[in-house]
């Protein structure tokens, strides 16, 4: 099966992006077999001292094909960064 994004939208609260919804979808053509899935790339997943607005797009999608594997697998790695005081 072959993902494709076929969403990328900014999750907001109280005014501020705190997140960005990153969506797969693929199909097996073959047999029929279908795939949905949305992952929540969170502002603490981004590397240090970065916001969804400095962070390249590109970034932000590897960051969720990574959550996205890690689920499929059952595994969880902590991509969590340290955050800067504001």
């Amino acid at each position: 099966m072959e993902f494709q994004i076929n969403q990328y939208a900014f999750v907001f609260e109280e005014g501020k992006v705190i997140g960005a919804h990153v969506g797969f979808y693929a199909r097996y053509d073959a047999d029929g077999q279908s795939s949905n899935n949305v992952v929540l790339v969170k502002a603490s997943d981004l590397p240090e001292g970065q916001t969804f607005f400095t962070t390249s797009m590109t970034d932000v999608l590897t960051i969720a094909k990574k959550k996205l594997v890690d689920a499929l697998n059952g595994t969880k790695t902590d991509t969590t960064q340290p955050q800067a005081q504001v």
